[in-house]
């Protein structure tokens, strides 16, 4: 028997303008599980579905917590439409998607062959999104056998927007989590090692992480992804990726599977490899020294760039962060540059007591006349992108300016009152 408040509730909501039940529905799934509106029954949304409004629709297929109602919307609506899309951002229910599709993976499977883009991203984007779907699809078994390369490769393709691929748990409770994970670093060992395929997953690979994932010999499964060498044109494609200070499609999937390895490898190992891959892997995520950063910028110059800019440990300390500095310097080239200042910016703001007291590489000692450390052209050009980039004023820059008097002769000091007077006047 529904009780007093809910038939009171649906009577409300039934009043109510579409407007006023949508905001209603919204905020009730935004409040904790427990605290939702317990008379609001399935009995209420079925009957507000009667009133045979698009907005109400709408709010019921992304806001609803009854399974029966949201499952009826999403059978029902058009494919790729307004209201199936609600469906499949819906937050609200737990074992997703099955809650919409059912239980067995045949449906499940059968929808997926048909699915847009659209419904893709917001399926993966949905945090709700079970684990077992997830590593079922990957794995292409019990039930899940019809979904062939294209569409899996289609699939994939959207992976990484899904919460589930984010970083993997070294609590063992949550081993399935790291299952998943697991199961699309296992794809290089069993898709074909098609150009479509290096490209999807050398995507996806940049954006996985590798701690609590353990793959047995990631570099002979590296071994599958080469160029063939009477390909010309991918070689080509390969050859002008390199001009640009990138990797192919098929050297970013070995990266990611060298990214693995290194867990494993010895990091001197890997930077004296002959495959620019490995190398890459290296530069992108080890905590290199100055030197073996100058080997690297000698042997790959812009592809050490690229990655080394990239590298969050290379930012923790002064040296490194001084030699990929100077290494942008002696690039000078507009890409490397602003490379460089992006991530500035964005560690800056995430770490900023990595910076503290620090200029051109050293700590500001406000007058410390033995500082070793020349300044160097790198020095000037980092001083001219802070008053550029902040806009600081001149109380802020006198410790700089002081700091950099102890390493230049009175002529650098002019010239750089020149510059500080004329960035500021502008």
């Amino acid at each position: 028997m529904r009780g007093y408040q809910t038939l009171i509730q649906e009577a409300e909501l039934m009043a109510m303008s579409p407007e006023a039940v949508a905001e209603f529905m919204r905020r009730a799934a935004q409040s904790k599980r427990e605290a939702r509106p317990h008379y609001v029954d399935e009995d209420t949304e079925k009957a507000l579905r009667t009133r045979g409004d698009t907005l109400i629709d709408l709010s019921l297929a992304r806001y609803s917590w009854h399974r029966a109602v949201v499952s009826e919307l999403f059978q029902s609506s058009a494919p790729d439409s307004p209201i199936r899309l609600a469906c499949l951002a819906n937050r609200s229910l737990p074992e997703f998607p099955s809650c919409l599709i059912g239980e067995e993976p045949g449906p499940m499977a059968e929808w997926l062959l048909s699915a847009s883009s659209n419904e893709l991203r917001a399926l993966l984007e949905n945090p709700t999104l079970t684990n077992s779907f997830l590593y079922g699809l990957l794995e292409r078994k019990q039930g899940w056998e019809s979904i062939d390369d294209d569409h899996l490769r289609h699939f994939v393709s959207f992976l990484d927007l899904s919460p589930q691929m984010r970083m993997p748990s070294p609590d063992f409770s949550l081993v399935n989590e790291n299952k998943v994970l697991e199961a699309a670093w296992k794809l290089a060992e069993t898709v074909p090692a098609t150009e479509a395929w290096a490209f999807t997953l050398g995507h996806l690979f940049e954006q996985l992480e590798t701690d609590y994932v353990s793959i047995e010999k990631p570099l002979v499964i590296a071994a599958r992804w080469h160029v063939a060498p009477d390909d010309a044109e991918a070689n080509e494609r390969q050859a002008m990726a390199h001009r640009n200070g990138s990797l192919g499609n098929w050297e970013r999937v070995r990266k990611g599977l060298a990214r693995l390895a290194l867990r494993v490898e010895s990091l001197d190992s890997m930077l004296a490899s002959d495959d620019i891959a490995f190398r890459a892997a290296a530069y992108s995520m080890e905590r290199l020294n100055a030197k073996q950063l100058r080997a690297g910028y000698k042997k790959d110059r812009e592809l050490l760039l690229v990655e080394a800019i990239g590298n969050m440990r290379l930012w923790q300390t002064r040296v490194t962060r001084r030699t990929l500095r100077d290494f942008v310097w002696d690039d000078q080239t507009s890409n490397a540059i602003d490379r460089y200042h992006r991530k500035e910016q964005e560690v800056r703001k995430k770490h900023p007591k990595w910076f503290d007291y620090e200029f051109g590489g050293q700590a500001m000692d406000d007058g410390n006349a033995d500082n070793p450390f020349p300044a160097t052209k790198a020095d000037i050009f980092t001083l001219s992108s802070q008053l550029n980039h902040n806009a600081i004023g001149l109380n802020d820059i006198v410790p700089v300016l002081r700091a950099l008097g102890n390493r230049t002769s009175w002529i650098w000091c002019f010239s750089l009152g020149a510059l500080v007077a004329s960035v500021l006047h502008f």
